[in-house]
């Protein structure tokens, strides 16, 4: 689910100085006493799902250990294991319990900022800035009101590594990346060629790492029965909308799934003393085709009549983006739609996962609590000559992406090209 970062509260004026945080419309807006009394707004800007929250249990976490791998083990129990019944002393033991353990690669990635205070001086900022010393003129940590400032600047910060962490888990080196850039699809939502050009350096050169829906495809294109299901293109409308039979395509994602997800689909089952369900994640007009079904058979919709209607459930707090169909919720995968965004393709994708069916492995402490909160990103600010008061910013860490195992993982899809509606193959 994606989020907002900004604030839509009342003023609230902070510090001595009278340094004012307020929120107008689809801003915020900081405003210092300076002679010109400069206003300073910070655009709301969309911050990807917090993967790290792991609300509904999607995700496995994973370390990263000493020889920069994470390994995954599952343990699957024997079948067949009863004979009849042998006489005297022979021994002949059958079935065996079986201990799968999986390893998978790490990638290395950093990111390196600057921030240079000229553009704070003179007529701008400067009078907030040193109020004691002049010589503090350019240090962002001279009183509350620069400090404050300081503060909105990193959040900005946190919510850009936050988001370009998100991308590069999804579609990590992702084979449609490349199909935008030799076609210049992406150039069919306008994203500007200098944009283009970052993204396509963080997506496909950060190491050999491929993004969890990027080995969704790579399993599709490799004909594993499980990930081969397509979603028709003629039931996708020229506007991008949902025209099949919704009821239809996830009982075809059930039939295709592998026998034990199969039964997890039908029965549950237990985790302590709590039965769970699989997830299943659509996207944005599959998502909207589930919704508009549920709201068709009113009263039957149970709590995703509420969900959908008030928002709300006697049960659980609200959860804009998810809905619940036959014990599973249904998750609304907003990190689609964001990649279709910038690539220029539309991507309608279904795929039912066990919880923790998503490996994410990390050796940054703070991933587990919130990949907003900076990734240990380190900040220095160098005030003597000849920094002259330049900000550094820095951090590295290693991450992974891995399905944990894929019997437990059922997945449809189609890709289409947004501007000619012909179908793309990952």
């Amino acid at each position: 689910m994606q989020t907002f970062n900004g604030s839509f509260l009342p003023s609230v004026v902070v510090g001595n100085g009278g340094i004012e945080l307020s929120g107008s419309g689809m801003t915020r807006m900081l405003s210092v006493p300076t002679r010109s009394a400069l206003n300073i707004f910070n655009k709301i800007a969309i911050r990807e799902t917090n993967l790290a929250t792991d609300a509904l249990g999607l995700y496995s976490f994973l370390k990263v250990g000493t020889d920069k791998k994470a390994r995954v083990a599952s343990v699957k129990p024997g079948q067949h294991l009863l004979r009849a019944r042998t006489n005297g002393c022979a021994w002949s033991p059958s079935g065996k319990v079986r201990l799968n353990t999986d390893v998978f690669d790490t990638c290395p990635v950093e990111y390196m900022g600057e921030e240079c205070p000229d553009a704070f001086w003179g007529d701008c900022l400067e009078g907030i800035f040193g109020t004691v010393n002049n010589n503090d003129v350019r240090n962002l940590q001279a009183n509350a009101e620069t400090q404050t400032f300081l503060q909105l600047l990193l959040d900005a910060v946190y919510t850009g590594l936050g988001n370009s962490f998100s991308a590069l888990y999804n579609f990590g080196n992702s084979t449609l990346i490349t199909n935008s850039d030799t076609n210049g699809l992406y150039l069919n939502n306008g994203t500007a060629p200098e944009d283009w050009a970052n993204y396509k350096a963080q997506q496909m050169d950060s190491g050999t790492c491929a993004g969890i829906i990027s080995q969704l495809d790579g399993l599709k294109s490799q004909g594993v029965p499980q990930f081969a299901l397509s979603i028709a293109s003629s039931d996708i409308s020229a506007t991008g909308d949902y025209t099949g039979d919704i009821q239809d395509l996830i009982a075809q994602l059930e039939k295709n799934a592998k026998p034990v997800l199969k039964s997890m689909i039908k029965n549950g089952y237990r985790t302590g003393t709590r039965y769970v369900r699989p997830i299943l994640l659509l996207t944005e007009a599959l998502f909207r085709a589930l919704e508009d079904f549920l709201i068709s058979t009113g009263a039957n919709a149970g709590v995703s009549w509420d969900y959908q209607l008030m928002r709300e459930d006697p049960k659980m707090s609200p959860m804009p983006g998810v809905l619940k169909y036959k014990g599973m919720y249904v998750v609304r995968w907003d990190e689609v739609s964001t990649f279709d965004s910038i690539t220029g393709v539309e991507s309608h994708r279904a795929t039912i996962v066990a919880p923790g069916g998503f490996g994410m492995a990390y050796d940054v402490d703070s991933i587990p609590l919130s990949q907003f909160d900076g990734f240990g990103l380190v900040v220095t600010q160098q005030l003597a000559a000849p920094f002259l008061g330049k900000m550094y910013m820095h951090t590295t860490f290693r991450w992974g992406a891995a399905i944990v195992d894929s019997d437990y993982i059922v997945s449809a899809s189609t890709i289409l090209n947004a501007s000619t509606r012909a179908v793309i193959n990952p």
